[in-house]
């Protein structure tokens, strides 16, 4: 019996060290799972500090600083994940790269730098008509004042490095993502760094989100330079003719993404933004400490499958229905016995997870983590099941329904929360996850078949 057992076990992993596909995605998941891990801590010894030194009001405003930068990751037009597809398929029957990713590359490049101006230059003539203070609900004018400066550099900053954030993504079509971990844990490290030196100095939570927001710019300008240096792309030109029709030729799928990404980013950062406005910054900090927490294990999890994207486009290209199938079906199983091992372990050890992370001035239920960690586990399996559509431009649908699911999430919140408080904001996001869960199985399982039977 036991000799069977291991015979058993050797032909397994005989035939995984023969699919070179799971072997690729297993290594690149290593790289991406560390990155993102050493990230998290990062962030977690943020928090650490800042929970302890600072009001919860205070901290409020990191939140909602952190929320808004979340949101704000459409603002490239959607054309970093189309341009990512664009490479990943030129590098199908060319692994090293070829002049036509260059040339995409820096026609995009070159289009969000000069975006990047024109938006900077008018916000800075209607920054005094915005209403930053609305996101805040407190008394304390002080908070209120830091606050609305803190939402105010979120704008400026990520315009700033809408350019040069390009790398992050096309990192993983050249299947480098050991290069995007480095990066990543260098970013990590010195953002903390930074931190930890302006917490010891005493120094405002408006001066620490304005060197926060600096620190992030220089560190994304060196890895955009490693980026270019690593794919010897030194010839910077490209004819502008050339240019705009790269860029009109991914602009539609782009626009697709960009809602997709608003959408989706307003979904996952909505409660902290919500909650701050209609219940209060001090129940916005402790309802964010929970969701810091699952988006620590989110973020590994995630990470771990990122590499996927360029796998799925690939195996599409390839017309490897089956193994799509499988890989989605295995995926989806996977997430949820995670995740709901995951929900029962931070019922009982979530609350001494908060106090050891930001002190005795804390506590939270058990109910909050059991509503956070299920919108969590409903995200996780819409990311799945929407990976295919992503990687294989596959997204009018999911353009139309994340955009419809945040116009709801809009209109309801107010009046749901106004009964319910911050537990009715948490369901209503759950509940409309779930919907858009259902909906995109049924899509991506039907892409499937029916490109299966075409093939």
């Amino acid at each position: 019996m036991i000799s069977d057992k291991i015979l058993f076990f050797k032909r397994k992993i005989l035939e995984f060290r023969k699919n070179q596909k799971s072997i690729k995605i297993f290594k690149h998941s290593i790289f991406v799972s560390a990155g993102t891990l050493f990230n998290n801590i990062s962030r977690f010894g943020v928090i650490f500090l800042l929970t302890r030194y600072y009001t919860k009001e205070e901290f409020g405003i990191w939140a909602a600083l952190t929320s808004s930068l979340a949101i704000a990751g459409a603002g490239d037009l959607g054309l970093s994940n189309a341009l990512r597809n664009k490479i990943s398929f030129l590098i199908v029957d060319n692994p090293d790269g070829s002049e036509e990713a260059r040339k995409y590359f820096f026609s995009i490049f070159y289009f969000l730098f000069i975006l990047a101006i024109i938006l900077i230059t008018i916000y800075l003539l209607l920054k005094q008509f915005i209403p930053f203070e609305i996101l805040l609900k407190t008394n304390n004018n002080y908070i209120l004042k830091e606050g609305s400066k803190v939402l105010s550099l979120v704008i400026s900053f990520y315009l700033i490095n809408l350019p040069f954030g390009l790398f992050m993504a096309s990192f993983f079509s050249f299947s480098e993502s050991k290069y995007y971990s480095y990066f990543t844990i260098f970013q990590s490290l010195t953002t903390l760094l930074v931190i930890v030196s302006l917490v010891i100095l005493s120094k405002p939570i408006y001066i620490i989100a304005l060197l926060y927001l600096f620190t992030i710019t220089i560190t994304n300008v060196l890895g955009f330079s490693f980026f270019i240096k690593r794919r010897k792309w030194f010839n910077l030109t490209i004819t502008i003719k050339e240019g705009m029709g790269k860029v009109k030729e991914l602009i539609g799928n782009g626009i697709k993404f960009m809602l997709i990404q608003i959408s989706c980013s307003f979904l996952q950062n909505a409660g902290t933004l919500l909650i701050g406005s209609f219940v209060g910054l001090g129940v916005s900090s402790e309802f964010n400490l929970v969701l810091k927490i699952y988006n620590l294990i989110l973020g590994l999890f995630q990470g771990a499958f990122n590499p996927l994207w360029a796998s799925y486009s690939e195996a599409a290209a390839n017309k490897q229905w089956v193994w799509l199938r499988k890989a989605i079906k295995s995926t989806l199983i996977i997430t949820m016995v995670f995740f709901l091992s995951v929900i029962i372990t931070l019922n009982f050890l979530g609350d001494y997870l908060i106090k050891l992370l930001a002190g005795e001035k804390y506590h939270i239920n058990n109910f909050m983590f059991f509503l956070v960690g299920t919108n969590i586990l409903v995200y996780a399996l819409w990311a799945v099941v929407t990976l295919l559509q992503n990687s294989i431009n596959k997204i009018s649908l999911m353009s139309v329904t994340t955009f419809i699911a945040m116009v709801a999430i809009l209109i309801l919140s107010k009046y749901i929360s106004s009964y319910l408080g911050v537990y009715g904001i948490i369901l209503l996001i759950t509940s409309i996850w779930l919907i858009l869960f259902y909906i995109h199985s049924v899509e991506t399982f039907n892409i499937i078949k029916t490109r299966s039977k075409l093939n």
